[in-house]
């Protein structure tokens, strides 16, 4: 067998896969929101947004107490050097 001979069965046995090629492609593409709502039997667009609520409401439960604890620590500051 020639070197032309391999190639074209190659090309042949390629597009025979050609189908199943592209449904890989496809599979591979998909985002880290589509793998979880698999994962966790939920909708990808529900997944997405908790996603991006949950560290805003986290950094709006956590602000007011940091707040308050600096201010107990400037307080204590205050009644220390007085």
């Amino acid at each position: 067998m020639g070197r032309r001979e391999v190639l074209r069965e190659r090309g042949i046995v390629l597009s025979r896969e050609l189908p199943r090629l592209a449904e890989v492609e496809a599979v591979s593409q998909d985002s880290i929101y589509a793998f979880m709502a698999r994962l966790f039997k939920a909708e990808e667009d529900a997944l997405r947004f908790f996603v991006y609520v949950i560290p805003a409401c986290l950094y709006d439960i956590l602000a007011p107490f940091a707040l308050s604890v600096v201010l107990l620590l400037i307080d204590r500051r205050r009644v220390q050097n007085a």
